[in-house]
């Protein structure tokens, strides 16, 4: 498991990493407009961005204060280029935003179960939503 606090922290990540730019971009969108200077953003209070590795989902994820991933509170689960953006929210501004690649075997069926179960369906149109 790898965790991502800031854009520089992806110098830990290879270049050629196909997870890079999915986490780049998480980074972009949910930590980099977080930092406000009356406010600044603080990891602890505010959450991180993790990359899901093998050998993670198997157990207690104790570095991170979590249980099993199969036992994690899930708010949602979307995919991004080949990837699940599994979030969870813990309490007031803190949140975890999980990054596991789709086609990875090391997921095994229960997580993998999980994971499509809770992947986001597209709002219905308005011509879709039916009234009593």
């Amino acid at each position: 498991m790898k965790t991502f606090t800031s854009l520089s922290d992806l110098d830990n990540l290879d270049a050629e990493d196909p997870a890079r730019p999915v986490v780049k971009q998480l980074l972009e969108w949910l930590i980099a407009p977080g930092d406000f200077p009356d406010h600044p953003y603080d990891p602890e209070e505010h959450g991180y961005i993790v990359l899901v590795e093998p050998g993670d989902v198997d157990r207690e994820l104790d570095d991170i204060d979590m249980p099993r991933l199969t036992d994690i509170m899930w708010e949602g689960v979307s995919i991004i280029d080949g990837f699940y953006h599994a979030v969870y929210l813990g309490a007031g501004d803190y949140g975890i935003g999980f990054v596991i690649p789709v086609d990875a075997d090391w997921l095994g069926d229960e997580f993998r179960e999980v994971l499509e179960s809770l992947l986001d369906d597209p709002s219905p149109l308005p011509s879709q939503i039916k009234t009593l």
